[in-house]
């Protein structure tokens, strides 16, 4: 059984052991499966399953796409991460809380999300 992990393309010159992820691989590789790194999406290699590892709040369609065309996904329907969309938790202007806050932008561009 072959895993496929996708990396988004700007991950290619980092060392994949700074992400956790490089850790759980370790632990398949050792339980027999195969386990290969992909970044972008230019190159399909065939695999039973794909885990989508895009370090972005808003992962690119065409990411998506491509993992869709695995038999089996992960993450493949976690398209933003941004705490405006994913939690109920938050501050908004006039509602009564004083006290300190981190504030996180929902700010995106099109540098930080290229197609490929």
């Amino acid at each position: 059984m072959r895993v496929a992990v996708l990396f988004h393309e700007r991950e290619r010159d980092i060392d994949p052991a700074l992400h956790l992820v490089h850790n759980f691989a370790q632990v398949w590789r050792e339980d027999g499966l195969e386990v290969v790194y992909l970044y972008g999406t230019k190159r399909f290699v065939p695999a039973n399953l794909v885990l989508v590892h895009i370090d972005l709040s808003v992962v690119p369609e065409a990411y998506l796409e491509f993992a869709a065309r695995y038999p089996v996904v992960l993450n493949g329907r976690v398209r933003d991460v941004r705490k405006s969309v994913t939690s109920r938790y938050l501050v908004r202007q006039g509602d009564g809380w004083d006290g300190p806050v981190i504030v996180k932008t929902d700010h995106t561009t099109a540098a930080a999300t290229p197609s490929t």
